[in-house]
């Protein structure tokens, strides 16, 4: 559940990103450069939820690592579908 909870996180700040970025004058429409910083930010963001897994929850990194390998997969090939 906590995996699904957190690839909903992912997605939801691709749409903030994609909705706001534009709105804030920061980029012209979901462009390469809005691309770049979500998937900077989102692998960031899931290297932390991997730690926790490991220093917090108890697993080993071997047991994280394809936890991780998915909840960022599946945003960013959201982000690279949403981005064509």
């Amino acid at each position: 559940m906590h995996t699904l909870k957190i690839i909903t996180v992912g997605v939801a700040l691709l749409a903030v990103m994609a909705w706001g970025l534009p709105r804030l004058g920061l980029t012209e429409g979901f462009n390469t450069r809005a691309l770049t910083a979500y998937i900077a930010l989102w692998f960031v963001i899931s290297a932390v939820n991997l730690g926790i897994g490991v220093f917090h929850a108890g697993y080993t990194v071997a047991e994280e690592l394809p936890i991780m390998a998915m909840v960022f997969v599946l945003p960013f090939l959201i982000a690279i579908l949403t981005w064509r």
